[in-house]
């Protein structure tokens, strides 16, 4: 559950704190205050795509956080630790999560969970495990076959989750075989083609046998070789400062003779028998430098042009497959990708006819995990056409039909099924598709109806909903209300209105209102008293928040909202 949300810099909204709690929150406020930066940063906890222009005017950037509860031994707080973040433990079931994330005016946008960076798609990951944002855009999409099919899914459960994994790995399965069957049974003729392609391509890759983990040290040793006689005069001119010359003696002879001075020292105290220690020890260290260096020069003995040549032409050669390929790595996968291409198009025809028949096989399960997904949609179809109806009968759509169709297509991903919701608004009129047959308001309604049936296969969730009583009002938007109010006492809810009929059933009410100070313009967001509620609800009645007939009318709405208020008919 969400227990606080802090939004800074975003939109209109400079710095708030909303506290939220169980049940339903309603958020309202003048058009244009800022009422949709709530569900914005909401959206934005949620992994939802960062805008840089929702950043506050002259802000670097703007952050919004979350407090959240979840239960101690649940799969948010197992993903929390693995993602290297904490909870804070409030009791024996329940932690508490600090989720925060920010856009910056450039663009950049960060994540983190538990104090812990992580990934903006782990955010959404989890996200997704505690909100669910739906807006006019979701309205929209409910009218598409794809939005239908994944809400039919979601009702059906875990069972159809679990087919649904496996039609995606068995497409997969499927795809994969058939394009094998589709390389192996290419035209003899296209097949020696690419064959011989595939030989030439291989023969030049086996010749030069490229290791990924050779190219740095062949690059150095081409410089080496390119510059022997500077290695090899600085060497010498390292030897001649150690060891010295005919004209004198080296570092080394002089550091033995320090030594040898300072040995006669020793008997004098003990400050001068650790200087002849430390001497001594530089001597030690002396002689592996001269011992390192006499390797050094020994490597550098002459070699023939033939040499820098040959390093020369193999890094040429690796340089070339780095060009081609993109690396020695990817050029090595190559090598074992033309291998296996080359062992196919050189195939009998019994390895066509296994490739076939494993294809005939993958398709024969993916087909049997359909068939089982479409039998498990009809039926979890009938269930909700008669769930939304009984739900849409509530919302001043008594007479209207909606059919779940579910018709069986190929095989995909998804299952073989084309599903499309159809509405009948009244008797009389023929089903059709909710893109042409439902209005605005009967689109918000629908998905209200839905999300109602939804909710309860998904009581840890946060529903958040942005207008989705735009286009009723009425007795429709006090039927919204109720619903809402009763979805609240399952799961989470926050919902954005401007309808008075709706905020009045909420468990507690935000409001947004916005203050111009000088030419500064802010948002201002507080969660409202009892006595400030009359108000704010008067205010979206008439526009007038200290009308006595308003505030009357107001009361009135709250009292008849009130949890256990006998409704009209009662």
């Amino acid at each position: 559950m969400l227990e606080e949300v802090t939004i800074h810099d975003l939109g209109v909204v400079k710095r708030a704190t909303i506290p939220l709690g169980p049940g339903f929150t309603a958020v309202t406020g003048e058009t244009g205050a800022g009422k949709t930066m709530v569900v914005t940063a909401l959206q934005l906890l949620a992994g939802g795509r960062s805008d840089a222009s929702r950043v506050r005017s002259g802000a670097d950037r703007a952050r919004v956080e979350a407090r959240v509860r979840v239960p101690v031994q649940g799969t948010v707080s197992a993903r929390v630790t693995e993602l290297g973040g904490e909870t804070e433990p409030l009791s024996a079931a329940e932690a508490e999560v600090i989720l925060s994330r920010t856009v910056a005016a450039s663009g950049r946008s960060r994540a983190w969970v538990g104090g812990a960076t992580v990934p903006v798609r782990a955010l959404a990951d989890l996200g997704a495990q505690l909100v669910t944002v739906h807006g006019q855009s979701d309205q929209l999409r409910l009218r598409s076959p794809a939005a239908q099919r994944e809400a039919l899914d979601s009702y059906a459960g875990p069972e159809a989750a679990e087919l649904l994994s496996r039609c995606r790995a068995e497409w997969e399965a499927a795809v994969q075989a058939r394009d094998r069957v589709d390389r192996i049974g290419r035209a003899d003729a296209d097949r020696a083609e690419q064959e011989q392609r595939d030989r030439l391509e291989l023969a030049e890759l086996e010749r030069i046998a490229p290791d990924p983990t050779e190219y740095d040290a062949l690059t150095r040793t081409v410089a080496a070789l390119q510059h022997r006689e500077e290695i090899a005069e600085a060497l010498a001119e390292v030897s001649r400062l150690l060891n010295g010359d005919e004209h004198g003696s080296g570092a080394r002879d002089q550091l033995e003779g320090a030594r040898a001075a300072a040995e006669g020292l020793r008997a004098y105290g003990s400050e001068f028998a650790a200087l002849a220690d430390q001497l001594a020890e530089l001597g030690f260290g002396m002689e592996d430098v001269v011992t390192a260096l006499g390797g050094a020069r020994e490597s550098q003995e002459p070699v023939g042009p033939e040499a820098l040549e040959q390093a020369a032409d193999r890094l040429a050669a690796l340089d070339g497959l780095r060009r081609r390929y993109g690396d020695l790595s990817a050029a090595v996968a190559r090598m074992r990708e033309l291998r296996d291409e080359i062992d196919d198009l050189a195939s009998s025809d019994e390895r066509l006819a296994e490739a076939r028949d494993a294809a005939r096989e993958a398709a024969a399960r993916l087909q049997t995990t359909c068939a089982a997904l479409h039998r498990l949609r009809l039926e979890a179809g009938t269930r909700l056409e008669t769930a939304l109806e009984a739900e849409l009968a509530s919302l001043a759509m008594p007479t209207a039909h909606l059919q779940v169709r579910v018709t069986e297509s190929e095989p995909s991903g998804n299952g073989g099924d084309v599903v499309e919701f159809l509405l009948s608004p009244h008797p009389g009129a023929s089903a059709a598709p909710l893109a042409k047959a439902a209005s605005g308001g009967e689109l918000s309604r629908i998905m209200l109806a839905l999300e109602l049936n939804l909710a309860v296969r998904a009581p840890e969730l946060c529903f958040v909903f942005d207008e989705v009583d735009s286009g009723v009002g009425g007795a429709v938007a006090l039927e919204i209300g109720r619903r809402l109010q009763r979805l609240g006492t399952r799961v989470q809810v926050v919902a954005v209105t401007h309808l008075p009929q709706v905020a009045a059933f909420a468990d507690r009410q935000i409001s947004v209102v916005k203050r111009t100070d000088a030419d500064v313009t802010a948002s201002d967001v507080r969660v409202l008293d009892s006595v400030e509620r009359v108000h704010e609800i008067a205010r979206m009645l008439s526009g007038l928040a200290d009308s006595e007939t308003a505030l009357a009318h107001a009361r009135e709405l709250l009292q008849t909202a009130a949890p256990g208020a006998p409704t009209r008919g009662d």
